[in-house]
């Protein structure tokens, strides 16, 4: 639910723009469970075949992974570390 949080946050600070909220899983199959109980559809999931087609059946959308990622979790200055990532914006 926290992250159905920051989204709705982001949706009142800045209606203007078109968001698209994709949540990461990871291989756990009840965590694809809980986003499509809490309202996602469009999730990333490293799970089995199997388990995708079957969560899949249950309204997920999954999306590849993107080529290039942020990880913000060590850095020391995270507003730069996202302006140089989005090139500049």
């Amino acid at each position: 639910m926290w992250f159905k949080a920051v989204i709705e946050q982001a949706k009142t600070a800045h209606p203007d723009v078109a968001l698209t909220a994709i949540l990461d899983c990871g291989d756990q199959p009840g965590a694809v469970m809980a986003a499509l109980r809490a309202g996602f559809t469009r999730l990333r999931f490293a799970g089995t075949e199997t388990i995708c087609a079957k969560l899949a059946a249950m309204g997920a959308a999954f999306v590849p992974a993107a080529a290039s990622t942020l990880d913000l979790l060590e850095v020391r200055e995270p507003e730069a570390a996202c302006r140089a990532f989005l090139g500049g914006r």
